[in-house]
């Protein structure tokens, strides 16, 4: 009878054992966040990088990109800029960040350059001062893209703009390959610029079907 009873026990102790171990988490998920996400802007969609007649696909990025913004906490005169920047492919410039979604166009210490205040004939929007920023697709991601900005030393907005004369975007959205902008070795790039009105630590988030990071850059005005 004490044999039989030490064995439940053993049974009912395993039993718990394995309940209680926490589950797998993929280390590709998205990092948490109590931000709800961003609706989608009304006419935002994939026509505002090919324009009509480009050969772009209808609509926009999935809603499963538009995640919830997760830029980090920093502390006051900080910007951590992210490295490493470094030459992705002879093809192109040097560009920041982990990928597979690169923005070019920053120095090697992550700081990007931009005019304020706009000079006369300038094709940045209206109250807007910018500079070009050249993104960059490895070949191991063909999926959509969704970049958006943020300011994290204050709440001077980040706009974007796809061609000069173009209007300020609130986000841009790229399409699945194809349809176009492809190198010779299957590196997709998309010309921009990025909208700023104020110099200071900002970051651009990056969504893809199978990551969300964030890419923390410095803006300091052309002297």
């Amino acid at each position: 009878m004490a044999r039989i009873v030490g064995v439940l026990l053993a049974l009912l102790l395993g039993a718990a054992a394995c309940t209680s171990s926490p589950a797998h988490r993929s280390t590709s998920s998205p990092p948490p966040s109590s931000t709800a996400p961003s609706p989608a802007p009304t006419g935002i969609s994939y026509a505002d990088l090919c324009g009509s007649g480009g050969g772009c696909p209808t609509g926009g990025v999935p809603a499963s990109l538009r995640r919830p913004l997760h830029p980090p906490q920093i502390g006051a005169g900080g910007c951590p800029v992210t490295q490493p920047v470094r030459e992705v492919s002879a093809e192109f410039g040097p560009a920041q960040g982990p990928g597979p979604i690169y923005p070019t166009d920053v120095d090697a210490h992550g700081v990007l350059t931009f005019i304020w205040p706009p000079p006369p004939g300038s094709v940045a929007p209206p109250g807007w001062g910018g500079q070009k920023v050249l993104w960059l697709g490895a070949p191991t991601y063909t999926g959509p893209v969704l970049i958006r900005g943020v300011r994290l030393d204050g709440d001077s907005p980040v706009a974007f703009q796809l061609g000069g004369g173009n209007p300020a975007l609130p986000e841009m959205q790229f399409p699945p390959r194809p349809p176009q902008n492809v190198s010779a070795t299957g590196w997709r790039n998309w010309p921009s610029a990025t909208l700023l009105k104020a110099p200071g630590c900002y970051a651009w988030q990056i969504d893809g079907s199978t990551f969300s990071i964030v890419v923390i850059f410095k803006a300091e005005i052309h002297q």
